[in-house]
């Protein structure tokens, strides 16, 4: 299950304990760090540099305690590099990465991203204000992304498919966040699990306009929104009030809504026209033709 453990309440605070220049394949986790922060231990600098992780990364436990300085630079996992940004605000995620980590950033996106077939593919510690847009998070053998005393985040466009957990896993310390025009399809649990305030608490997370395959509600009024909510697994006991009946529509994402009124208009425009013509063919099939008229009367 763990190909490397560091458990480091066995180190004395400002210590440093490393690991570096390690190959770790097919395990659930490629490298495990935990009880960094407890408090009754103090704080051990940790270094993890130069490591090669194959279909598995990097977890760390974090309990919303105190935080520490991580140098973590040189990773690879699946043959791309493992991204860590720490107390990084305003940024851009590079494209390419195999596993990305934000720990206590604020104002970061990560856009486009393909993060399959590791650990969790984008782990989020205590940060805000970011957005995470069009990345496919899949194969994972944990979850897509796990966020950790995360806020004011929205994540949106995004794929989550067949991680072994949660497309998404919200802990009960994340508040405010969006959600939206994400595709959740095959993924082991419940595809998203919300762990913080209720849903019609104050700081709840908000749900909406999301594809979840396994959403077994009907759509009456046929306007591409199912009419029953989709209810996500978690304490929260929240919903998606609006979830989408095809993957197609949050492929559209925002736009969805406006285009489904414009064809709508169109398609009412094509159907007068048809009226039209066919009422005017059928009037000029009823009238007799001055041609008609003539022959009848035998002149």
């Amino acid at each position: 299950m763990y190909g490397i453990v560091l458990d480091s309440s066995i180190s004395q605070e400002g210590t440093t304990s490393t690991i570096s220049n390690n190959l770790c394949v097919n395990n659930r986790i490629g490298i495990y760090i935990q009880n960094y922060n407890h408090a009754d231990y103090g704080q051990a600098e940790i270094a993890i540099i130069d490591n090669t992780m194959i279909s598995c990364g990097l977890l760390i436990y974090w309990d919303g305690g105190r935080t520490v300085d991580f140098e973590i630079s040189g990773n690879t996992v699946n043959g791309r590099p493992l991204i860590f940004f720490q107390n990084r605000e305003n940024s851009w995620v590079p494209s390419g990465a195999g596993q990305i980590i934000l720990f206590n950033c604020r104002g970061i996106t990560v856009r486009g991203q393909t993060l399959r077939n590791c650990s969790t593919g984008l782990l989020v510690y205590n940060t805000s204000h970011s957005l995470f847009v069009d990345n496919i998070l899949g194969d994972n053998a944990i979850h897509g992304i796990q966020v950790h005393n995360s806020h004011n985040n929205h994540f949106t466009r995004n794929l989550f498919t067949n991680n072994d957990s949660y497309g998404i896993y919200l802990h009960g310390n994340c508040r405010n966040n969006s959600l939206d025009w994400n595709i959740f399809i095959g993924n082991a649990n419940h595809n998203a699990c919300d762990q913080g305030p209720n849903f019609q608490s104050p700081g709840a997370n908000i749900f909406d306009c999301n594809y979840w395959a396994n959403y077994t509600g009907y759509d009456l009024n046929w306007d591409s929104y199912g009419d029953i909510p989709y209810n996500v697994t978690g304490n929260a006991d929240n919903r998606d009030l609006h979830p989408l009946m095809t993957p197609f529509a949050a492929i559209l994402g925002h736009w969805q809504k406006p285009l489904f009124f414009l064809l709508e208009g169109y398609a009412i425009l094509i159907i007068v026209i048809v009226v039209v013509i066919l009422v005017r063919m059928q009037l000029r099939r009823l009238t007799p033709s001055s041609t008609s008229n003539h022959r009848s009367t035998g002149k």
